[in-house]
């Protein structure tokens, strides 16, 4: 008799870079991996825009550890990106080993801008936040977030440490609360589904923006959600939205705050730059779903 196939194991990517923020979003991403199941891939960008800029003849390096100012070289930063790489790589392994979920870790070299979300590489779920030149330090709540069945997030001393084997802890107190548009389209059906998962497995709070022209339409919107969370309907907060204008968008994800913001990689507000203005302007990280 036949064994029938093992179906596919569902894959979260993580986009990292050397900062501090990287390693609390790759804490939450295991969160995530740990609810659903799923295997958490770490990806280390580097940025091969900034890595080409370097090689210019004008450019020059201000260095701490330095008098004066030395000519960039862009041979010395892929050294020191690599080594900040293999950091930020223990300190991942140690995190979903805290988390229970499986892991796998590789680097990518491309365009920030423009092709940062080819680095997911088919996997379904790809949590990205402000890295790179583009990345501040992280708020500090982030850090003291717990999930169910697992510890808080470890500082960067603490995550590079050897993982501990500690039995399962009771759910956390303090659920994650997720924030999303819905607009009736396939890819707003996508993202839903995500959030409803996540609110089935980690209780967490679900705050759904019903993105509509008239109340006629935002009504017909809000029961089609209804209808496609079912049994996580109880933990969902609607909030409307008339128009599809992004900045009334933004400003209404900042008004209602939230741990992470899923959307779809259709969405219009992912295109023609709108990646980064929307990354730049919410304080949270972003869960795009494919």
């Amino acid at each position: 008799m036949s064994v029938p196939p093992e179906a596919p194991r569902r894959r979260i990517a993580v986009a990292l870079d050397a900062s501090e923020q990287s390693l609390r979003v790759v804490a939450i991403a295991a969160g995530i991996a740990a609810l659903l199941e799923a295997e958490l891939e770490g990806v280390f960008i580097e940025d091969a825009g900034m890595l080409g800029a370097l090689g210019l003849p004008f450019q020059q390096e201000f260095r701490l550890d330095m008098r004066g100012e030395a000519a960039a070289c862009p041979d010395r930063l892929a050294r020191e990106l690599r080594v900040q790489a293999r950091r930020i790589e223990a300190a991942s392994q140690a995190l979903a080993a805290e988390h229970g979920c499986r892991w796998s870790f590789r680097v990518w070299r491309g365009d920030l801008e423009d092709e940062i979300l080819g680095a997911a590489c088919g996997a379904e779920l790809f949590t990205l936040s402000r890295i790179g030149r583009f990345g501040p330090l992280w708020p500090r709540r982030a850090a003291r977030r717990r999930w169910p069945n697992s510890g808080a997030a470890r500082s960067r001393a603490q995550a590079a440490a050897p993982p501990r084997h500690e039995a399962a802890r009771p759910a956390a107190t303090e659920p994650l609360t997720v924030s999303l548009l819905f607009d009736g389209s396939g890819g707003a059906a996508r993202s839903l589904a995500a959030a409803g998962e996540l609110a089935v497995r980690g209780r967490a709070g679900v705050r759904v923006i019903v993105v509509g022209d008239d109340a006629e339409v935002v009504d017909r919107r809000r029961q089609q959600a209804l209808a496609l969370l079912r049994d996580s309907a109880e933990q969902v907060r609607f909030v409307t939205v008339f128009g599809d204008g992004p900045q009334a968008l933004l400003d209404t994800l900042l008004g209602i705050g939230g741990d992470i913001f899923i959307i779809d990689a259709g969405n219009p507000l992912l295109g023609d730059g709108g990646l980064w203005r929307s990354l730049a302007a919410l304080h949270c990280p972003m869960l795009v779903v494919r």
